[in-house]
């Protein structure tokens, strides 16, 4: 049966993150904000001689509110983790090419245990099934629980994503193990219906 995965759809302020706007990307050195800037703090209480400490203590909690309360990017940010929950399930379901779908069409992922990235869905997707085969083989389960996501937009208009993935293993009938801690580090980029990973890279915890 052919599945579709279910991806986020991005709203229309997203892109407006991304890119700052007016189309300009954001990231290290744009001049565009990714989130609203705080307003000087004379005008936060309205006067512009507020010489007390108990008066500068509350402008600057004030200051740090209108700074982190930014909706948008929370919005973007529990968008993400949808992704990338839909993204593990279908790739511990064996849903091989649904999970290629999840990449770009020229998506590239490399982990230590290849000496080239993977380049393209085909690959990918074949890249699932051989691993699927293995498991079933072993009689084992895996299951890749993503955590920690740290999320910088960049100049390009891409995000960046650094998390921490677990790699939990069961065989049929046993005790749970931690089979591997790894980093993992995503180059994303949206799509008409969601997120795409455009490059992961993979390291091990127990390897250099």
């Amino acid at each position: 049966m052919n599945r579709t995965p279910h991806l986020p759809k991005p709203t229309s302020w997203i892109t407006s993150i991304v890119t700052g706007g007016a189309g300009e990307p954001v990231g290290i050195g744009s001049t565009a904000p990714a989130v609203r800037a705080a307003p000087p703090l004379a005008a936060l209480d309205g006067s512009a001689a507020a010489s007390s400490a108990a008066a500068t203590i509350a402008q600057r909690e004030k200051a740090v509110s209108v700074q982190t309360e930014n909706p948008p990017f929370a919005t973007l940010y529990a968008e993400l983790q949808q992704f990338y929950a839909r993204h593990m399930h279908l790739l511990d379901t064996g849903a091989a090419e649904e999970w290629a779908e999840t990449f770009t069409e020229d998506g590239t992922f490399l982990s230590p245990s290849l000496t080239e990235p993977v380049r393209g869905r085909t690959a990918i997707a074949a890249g699932v099934r051989e691993s699927a085969a293995r498991l079933a083989e072993a009689g084992e389960t895996h299951r890749h629980v993503l955590t920690t996501v740290d999320v910088t937009p960049r100049p390009d208009g891409s995000l960046f994503a650094r998390s921490y993935t677990q790699v939990i293993a069961t065989p049929h009938g046993g005790q749970a193990r931690l089979h591997l801690m790894c980093v993992c580090e995503d180059v994303l980029v949206l799509a008409g219906d969601g997120f795409r990973v455009r490059e992961r890279r993979v390291t091990r915890d127990d390897m250099p």
